[in-house]
């Protein structure tokens, strides 16, 4: 079910967003500090899956080696299915 907005409406939600961003600019809020807080934990989170990948890879290397599925080596190494 969609919404329709009147004009009044946007505009009121325009202006409550930009006194959201005021309020946060005086609590010391900064933009561009914001933009490289969130860069660098995009950074980390693609730093975190190559490392996963690579566990992933080693895990089905063992595995093949092993004549198992990585599911089957994951209770040996302490590893939730859902990881």
């Amino acid at each position: 079910m969609s919404q329709k907005l009147s004009l009044l409406d946007v505009q009121e939600k325009i202006k409550a967003l930009q006194e959201e961003i005021k309020a946060e600019r005086s609590n010391g809020l900064d933009m561009k500090q914001v933009f490289e807080y969130v860069g660098k934990h995009i950074e980390r989170l693609h730093d975190y899956n190559d490392i996963k990948d690579i566990g992933q890879e080693l895990m089905g290397q063992l595995a093949q080696r092993r004549g198992l599925t990585t599911a089957d080596l994951y209770p040996e190494f302490e590893v939730d299915l859902e990881d």
